[in-house]
């Protein structure tokens, strides 16, 4: 890399620096060993900022809603999302962690969905929404569930503080009608 302004300044002496490339972490656990330092965080995958999808949601929140919400962007990092023909956004979770995840960020407000009789993913609604944004979601939740498709699923909806459930159609790929996000 070219000289810095640090160096000209003669501020920082690049010979001193250490040379860590690439995604080893050993030299730095060699060092940490050689200082006597035992306990430390153990080496993880990276930056989330690195992860295509995350990245491409974290762009879609700041166009669309901006990033004041710190629980939009503890969101980022579960389920698949999609916005919906409305503008609404859901998550859909992928698994027991994303589903309980997505539970443990639900606020008052917020529409939960789930399936009844088969396992399947929670689906929040942030904000909640209207009948067409929750029937969308239910679809949503139908089509990412264990239903066959084409069959009927009861979807529990929690929103308001009361539980009703709809029953959807699981349908086919193509035919939810929004739009993901970063997946």
């Amino acid at each position: 890399l070219d000289e810095t302004i640090p160096e000209k300044e003669g501020k920082v002496d690049r010979s001193k620096l250490l040379d860590f490339s690439g995604r080893s972490r050993k030299p730095q656990m060699a060092l940490a060993e050689k200082y006597g330092i035992a306990s430390y965080l153990q080496p993880a995958g990276g930056c989330l900022l690195t992860d295509p999808g995350f990245s491409a949601r974290l762009k879609e929140l700041r166009d669309r809603e901006g990033l004041d919400d710190v629980r939009a962007l503890h969101l980022l990092k579960v389920g698949r999302h999609f916005r919906l023909e409305s503008g609404k956004k859901i998550v859909v979770g992928r698994n027991e962690m994303e589903n309980a995840k997505i539970e443990d960020l639900a606020r008052e407000g917020d529409a939960l969905l789930w399936p009844e009789a088969v396992p399947g993913p929670i689906v929040i609604v942030p904000g909640g929404g209207e009948a067409p944004d929750i029937g969308e979601a239910a679809r949503a939740c139908a089509r990412y569930s264990d239903v066959r498709e084409g069959d009927e699923a009861a979807i529990t909806v929690s929103s308001g503080g009361k539980e009703t459930t709809l029953r959807v159609r699981r349908p086919p790929p193509a035919g939810l009608r929004m739009t993901p996000i970063g997946i």
